[in-house]
């Protein structure tokens, strides 16, 4: 064809517009094209008499290459990721790589389409340059997505080779997009380590003097003992303060149903009674999950005897007894609180572990409350220590710490006889009844700590008056003594606590460090060198952490105010679980996304023809017509497209017969009418 210009003969015109031989059926609404029709056919416009070296050039040739390098690539990364998947079984989730994987679940379909599609169009034209039959090109041109391949099989009505063949590559495109949603999930699984926690010991020295000194740590003391009081319910009937210190339960509260080996279930539940207002702190605390036991004392009441008697007394809380106090009684207060027993020589303010050679009687406490209208009423209660071991729960993540304490027995480790508390240390009972009155504010006749004892509502806390305010007796009357007693303990044990060595600043989370204790006190110069030796070798903190009873009894023994021992710490990490039924899905599907990019690139190369399917260009390009903008035959389909963007086209009418039947083609707009509905035309 080279050089060779072609031309239509006149045969080859009158050929084309002469009718069709044959015989329509009698059922036909077919006519066959009469001597006048085919004088009065429409004239077939002339082709271009210019002829092309058909050859692509150097640019489409570096297009091709391109594209078919890019095509190839598209599969490789749902590869090299199946891979890397492999490679992070069992492996620490990363979270922003985890999305990425959700995202790339949604890139598959697209990919796998462009990649099907254009090797589904190679296929076709190159069969259709080696010659095949126009159901098989149909067939391929419809089966460019899923949905088109299934209509396709149907309206053709061909159940082939090639139509099944091509519905199940189709249906790789969900199984891969699928696969990248379930190849991966995450599990938890344990890491098991140790940490060094701290924590106050509770039997450690006390800043207990007489006369009390309230020192600059006493204000601080009532906003938080305040701030306790009007806590939310579920802050007081929960396992840890306001501020996270965990809390000790009363032993004899708990349970003793599934007892084993002395340990009783602490269950989270609003049944459970706390020994304290406040909790004990705790420190190094890491990361994850942590388990550890933590040795503890609190004081306990068991009130027996409630009175009620005439105002004025006589009073038997007195600086002298038989019920020792700061201070004689007065009604300038509206309680009193006295202690009658045994005490500790004074060289102990803490609790040592054993006294030898001594014999102490139990104890007796005395509380009065003066909001009577016509009587006082006094409440007798036997005070007792309580020695516990609580098994301590722990879960810290980013920006919060969770611990309760989730088993607790009677400790094994020595201690003094029960009848022996902190009353018994000298100053105590002298600072509290110095001390607690002034603790909380009083408005407006409103005592909120003896609300407290006797309901533990924050509304009712904060807005009720004292009893003879409505001439009324006092209210503890009407409480039950097994409520009472231990509401008073939470009180005082919140006081025992406060007054032991740097309490107060770690109950907010204060660093645990060694400082001095005038820092922490400010005592002034009155602190006796027995108080400051006491606090400042007996109180250190212990360098080595340890898990051996016999150490721990020895910083106890010591007074030693902060504690660190070795705790279990299991850290869930998060992980990713490789499915291999899934992975294999995802291999499966991208490896067939690949072998179908490299044999579109095969058949691209093969071939020879310009691609001309699925283009309206090309269509237009063989209707006599339309213009032949450029008749170079090396142009494609896209190419014809771009150069004949702009040429309006209709499909309609471009002759009307004397006997009303016209012809139908595709032409430029301005040489085609609107076909009419209901009107003949001649068959193609």
């Amino acid at each position: 064809m080279s050089g060779k210009n072609i031309h239509l003969t006149e045969f080859e015109i009158q050929s084309r517009n002469e009718g069709w031989v044959g015989t329509p059926s009698s059922e036909s609404n077919t006519r066959l094209l009469s001597p006048d029709h085919q004088q009065n056919r429409p004239p077939l416009p002339h082709r271009s008499s210019v002829s092309y070296l058909l050859k692509k050039s150097k640019k489409d040739w570096f297009t091709d290459t391109l594209i078919d390098v890019t095509f190839v690539m598209i599969p490789l990364p749902f590869l090299l990721l199946a891979g890397v998947m492999i490679v992070k079984d069992d492996k620490k989730v990363d979270q922003d790589k985890y999305q990425n994987l959700q995202e790339a679940s949604t890139l598959f379909p697209y990919c796998f389409a462009a990649v099907v599609g254009r090797a589904t169009i190679k296929f076709a034209s190159w069969m259709l340059q080696r010659g095949t039959t126009l159901g098989l090109l149909e067939h391929l041109m419809g089966s460019r997505s899923f949905g088109a391949a299934m209509t396709t099989l149907f309206q053709l009505r061909s159940f082939n080779v090639v139509g099944i063949l091509v519905i199940l590559l189709w249906c790789l495109s969900p199984l891969g997009a699928q696969s990248l949603l379930h190849v991966f999930s995450t599990t938890q699984i344990p890491i098991p380590s140790t940490a060094n926690i701290s924590y106050i010991n509770s039997r450690a020295a006390v800043a207990a003097e007489n006369p009390p000194l309230f020192g600059n740590w006493f204000s601080s003391f009532g906003a938080l003992f305040s701030a306790s009081l009007l806590a939310p319910m579920s802050v007081k009937q929960g396992p840890a303060d306001i501020w996270g210190n965990v809390k000790i339960p009363f032993y004899s509260n708990l349970s003793s149903s599934g007892e084993k080996q002395g340990w009783r279930n602490v269950s989270q539940s609003n049944s459970i009674q706390y020994s304290s207002l406040f909790g004990i702190p705790l420190s190094g605390i890491p990361e994850g999950n942590s388990s550890f036991t933590l040795e503890s004392t609190y004081l306990e009441l068991n009130c027996t005897k409630i009175n009620s008697l005439p105002l004025g007394g006589p009073f038997t809380i007195r600086p002298e007894g038989p019920y020792v106090s700061y201070r004689n009684v007065t009604y300038d207060y509206p309680w009193a609180i006295g202690y009658k027993g045994s005490y500790l020589p004074e060289k102990y303010k803490y609790l040592p572990s054993n006294i030898s050679n001594s014999a102490f009687d139990a104890g007796s406490l005395l509380y009065l409350d003066m909001t009577g209208y016509n009587n006082d009423t006094y409440v007798y209660c036997t005070p007792s220590q309580a020695y516990v071991e609580s098994r301590i729960n722990c879960t810290k993540a980013t920006g919060s710490k969770n611990c309760s304490v989730i088993e607790q027995r009677l400790s094994t480790l020595p201690h003094l006889p029960t009848n022996l508390t902190r009353l018994s240390i000298t100053g105590v009972i002298q600072e509290i009844g110095a001390l607690l009155p002034n603790a909380t504010a009083q408005f407006g006749f409103i005592d909120i700590m003896q609300n407290y004892i006797y309901c533990q509502d924050p509304t009712f806390i904060q807005s009720k008056m004292i009893s003879y305010v409505d001439k009324k007796e006092s209210r503890f009357l009407r409480l039950p003594l097994q409520d009472f007693g231990p509401r008073l303990a939470q009180i005082l044990n919140a006081f025992l606590y406060s007054i032991m060595y740097g309490a107060i600043q770690y109950l907010t989370g204060a660093e645990f460090k060694f400082q001095d204790p005038q820092e922490f006190f400010s005592l002034g110069t009155n602190v006796s060198g027995m108080i400051r030796t006491r606090i400042v070798n007996g109180s250190s903190i212990a360098i080595n952490s340890t898990k051996n009873p016999e150490e721990i009894d020895s910083m106890i023994s010591n007074g030693t105010a902060i504690i660190t021992m070795i705790g279990d710490v299991t850290n869930l990490r998060t992980v990713y679980v490789c499915s291999r039924h899934w992975v294999m899905a995802l291999i499966i599907s991208s490896s067939a996304m690949l072998a179908t990019a490299i044999i579109g690139v095969v058949f691209n190369r093969k071939l020879t023809m310009p691609e001309c399917l699925g283009y309206v260009s090309s269509l237009a390009r063989e209707s006599p017509y339309a213009p032949n903008l450029s008749g170079d035959p090396n142009l494609d389909g896209m190419q014809r497209a771009r150069a004949m963007k702009n040429l309006k086209l209709r499909f309609g009418e471009v002759s009307n017969l004397a006997d009303g039947t016209g012809w139908l083609a595709i032409g430029e707009v301005e040489n085609v009418a609107h076909a009419k509905q209901g009107r003949e035309y001649m068959g193609f």
